[in-house]
């Protein structure tokens, strides 16, 4: 058992670590295949396989300043078609692009913090420009999706039942 070894009353004991399988090879090849395509060559983008909230198909979490984002995806996109993934994933990439702007907003209304209207006028302000953004990445991923390669994702593999074959005694 490989883990982290504690020590509790004079008892050594170990913890089990946790083992994560690293994202599917086609999903990271593929993934680098649009950045690049999307003017993002400069970019790393980091395949999680911690899937990404229930109620999102994927979630990219963006540090502009060092061309960085962790992309997440939903816990059964494998059993997406060909489209939906190449769509999500151009959507989140999209997001490289686009998430700068929620930042620099940030920056320029700055707020004292013993002013509560300044932090709600900037709060719905974020939220608004950040709910416009993600129309506007819904919008352009659609338009710039159909134009991107699909993927070239595993055949789903069939189990083939084999008959049994039925032993017939001659009397």
């Amino acid at each position: 058992m490989t883990g982290e070894f504690t020590q509790a009353k004079g008892i050594l004991m170990t913890k089990p670590s946790v083992v994560v399988a690293p994202m599917d090879a086609w999903v990271v090849r593929y993934v680098n295949k649009l950045k690049n395509m999307m003017g993002l060559s400069h970019w790393t983008i980091l395949m999680q396989t911690k899937p990404s909230s229930p109620d999102a198909l994927g979630e990219t979490e963006v540090v502009h300043g060092q061309h960085l984002a962790k992309m997440y995806l939903h816990k059964d996109f494998r059993k997406d078609t060909a489209t939906d993934f190449r769509a999500t994933v151009v959507h989140e990439l999209l997001h490289c692009h686009m998430a700068h702007l929620s930042e620099i907003v940030s920056e320029i209304l700055q707020v004292e913090d013993d002013d509560p209207k300044g932090k709600a006028i900037l709060k719905t302000t974020v939220n608004v420009l950040d709910y416009e953004i993600e129309r506007i990445i819904d919008a352009i991923s659609e338009s710039l999706g159909k134009w991107m390669p699909l993927p070239d994702m595993p055949k789903e593999r069939v189990v083939k039942k084999v008959a049994k074959k039925k032993v017939i005694k001659k009397k």
